[in-house]
């Protein structure tokens, strides 16, 4: 019981320490920035790493370099949507089409931030391949293609986004749909009558 609290209150203490610093171990300013759990650092932050060079985070998305961890390569795939450049939205939709139908968890992972970036980033040239998604078997990659077709503010995801709310039965996709299509409703209602169901 004891190992357990002290397991616990070093876990916490771990918790606390600033996301910026990140990985102690890490060898660049942009592994360091990309260590933090579940943080994504500020565009500021981030060009202040790059120094301009945005080949460091496709480089960190196709690294085999053990150092360079899965949450890292996940947060490279969501910092690249910060940057709104030919080359990131290439990248992230190369993604996205590349790990659509992958099996692999870790694909899957890259997959849905990936997802994100390219909501954030993509415009109406990404509604294609983030619809695509909509159909996933995986409730988490439907949710997330939902909530990035709502990002692009593209009226070009009403269309898709009113579809799969009339067919989708799972609560939480049903849920993000939902926020979904009440975050674009302005261009929602411009383009056209909403489908039944929603």
């Amino acid at each position: 019981m004891r190992l357990d609290r002290a397991l616990l209150v070093a876990a916490a203490l771990l918790a606390t320490v600033p996301a910026a610093d990140g990985n102690v171990l890490a060898r660049t300013r942009l592994e360091q920035i990309l260590s933090g759990f579940d943080y994504l650092p500020s565009r500021a932050a981030l060009e202040q790493a790059l120094a301009g060079d945005l080949s460091q985070l496709l480089v960190m998305i196709n690294s085999s370099d053990p150092a360079v961890t899965v949450g890292m390569r996940a947060r490279a795939y969501r910092a690249l949507g910060q940057f709104p450049d030919n080359i990131a939205r290439a990248a992230l939709t190369s993604a996205v089409v590349a790990f659509r139908d992958s099996d692999d968890r870790l694909e899957r992972i890259y997959l849905m931030a990936a997802i994100e970036g390219l909501g954030e980033n993509g415009g109406t040239d990404a509604v294609p391949a983030l619809a695509a998604n909509l159909t996933s078997e995986l409730r988490d990659v439907r949710a997330a293609a939902a909530l990035a077709l709502a990002a692009t503010s593209s009226p070009a995801a009403c269309s898709p986004l009113r579809v799969q709310n009339t067919r989708e039965t799972n609560p939480q996709v049903k849920a993000a749909l939902q926020t979904a299509l009440d975050r674009i409703d302005p261009m929602c209602l411009a383009s056209g009558p909403p489908a039944t169901g929603r």
